[in-house]
């Protein structure tokens, strides 16, 4: 996600292609349709830590990853505003663009599923950006287990049609 933000923000000259590995996508209503009240009460509660002047209390929501957060990075990470979301700024690079994913990361319901990389995947999927790839690479989960060979002849290959 950050480097697709980053190129979508700032246009860099001297960047020709950008390949995202397995982002998220943080829109903030769809977060809330795959994970309901396990991510919008842990997310009311840092909105209220921050407006009462908290917002360096730590949580751990569980939701979309088991990482720790400051309250103040939970609220601007998955903002109402959805400053962040990938397919958003995925539209805005201005440069040939290849966003990866594994089928595992993906897949709805299976035990490796990330949902926010398979809402991404599905949303980026949709979109039909006409200087954005997406791939998803079979068998693979979020670290790319066992699939290491194939992502980097994913991106050598496309990196070659450029």
């Amino acid at each position: 996600m950050r480097a697709t933000y980053a190129q979508a923000r700032e246009k860099f000259a001297n960047v020709v292609a950008v390949i995202p590995v397995s982002p998220g996508e943080y829109d903030h209503e769809g977060i809330i349709a795959l994970h309901g009240d396990d991510f919008a009460e842990p997310f009311r509660e840092s909105e209220r830590n921050v407006a009462e002047g908290r917002p360096d209390t730590l949580l751990r929501p569980g939701v979309p990853w088991g990482s720790t957060w400051s309250a103040r990075s939970f609220v601007d990470c998955f903002n109402r505003d959805n400053r962040y979301s990938v397919t958003t700024h995925g539209a805005n690079t201005g440069c040939p663009t290849l966003f990866i994913f594994g089928s595992e990361e993906c897949a709805v319901g299976g035990q490796q599923e990330l949902p926010v990389c398979g809402a991404a995947r599905r949303s980026l999927g949709a979109a039909g950006y006409s200087h954005v790839d997406v791939v998803e690479i079979d068998g693979a989960n979020h670290g790319y287990l066992e699939r290491e060979q194939q992502l980097f002849e994913t991106m050598y290959s496309w990196i070659g049609g450029l």
